[in-house]
């Protein structure tokens, strides 16, 4: 196991990609090569019903996704119980919507409008990008592999940066609040980093 891998909760974490990375989503900065158009994303059933739920406010910020009075057609199925999301003819995202230069997610701005936590309401993958959980034996928590291929990403000293805030409310929502408090106690002690973390 690498030096900087630690297990928490039955599962190794990389708390140098983890530290490594400063995170910022900044939807400006987004053109064709974005996080909305590199990947395959998946849904299971309870997303794809959380989706569809959202489509009548999601579609006032993405107008595509009604043709006339019936939906596009979002989800392919590709093994059983998860659909992949269906992109458009750039090969973005259906979900993704232009406005201006800047290129936002329409069920992250149907949450924002209706008060909710967008991490509530996206595929979990979604949610979690640029961290990246890899199945395995003993699966990994780290970042994805071309994270700094983004211009919402870049690199910095994990044994003396702070965890970037994006990161931060990532791991909180997706993993607790114990799993962060340990996660911070282990980069202190592997790296006798200030108690600020």
């Amino acid at each position: 196991m690498p030096e900087t891998t630690i297990s928490i909760g039955g599962f190794d974490v990389d708390l140098q990609a983890l530290f490594g990375i400063a995170h910022e989503c900044r939807p400006i900065v987004c053109k064709q090569d974005c996080c909305c158009g590199c990947y395959e994303i998946c849904a299971d059933k309870n997303e794809v019903r959380q989706i569809v739920s959202l489509l009548p406010i999601a579609s006032h910020f993405a107008p595509h996704l009604r043709d006339g009075d019936e939906w596009v057609d979002l989800f392919d199925p590709v093994e059983q119980g998860l659909c992949a999301l269906e992109t458009d003819d750039e090969g973005l995202c259906q979900l993704a919507y232009r406005s201006g230069e800047a290129m936002y997610c329409s069920l992250h701005s149907a949450a924002l409008h209706l008060g909710l936590s967008p991490f509530t309401v996206k595929p979990k993958v979604c949610s979690l990008w640029p961290v990246a959980w890899v199945e395995g034996e003993r699966p990994l928590l780290t970042i994805q592999d071309d994270a700094f291929d983004f211009p919402c990403n870049r690199p910095q000293d994990p044994r003396i940066a702070p965890l970037s805030p994006a990161i931060a409310e990532t791991l909180q929502w997706a993993f607790g609040a114990e799993f962060y408090a340990t996660l911070c106690q282990q980069a202190r002690e592997r790296w006798s980093r200030p108690d600020e973390l």
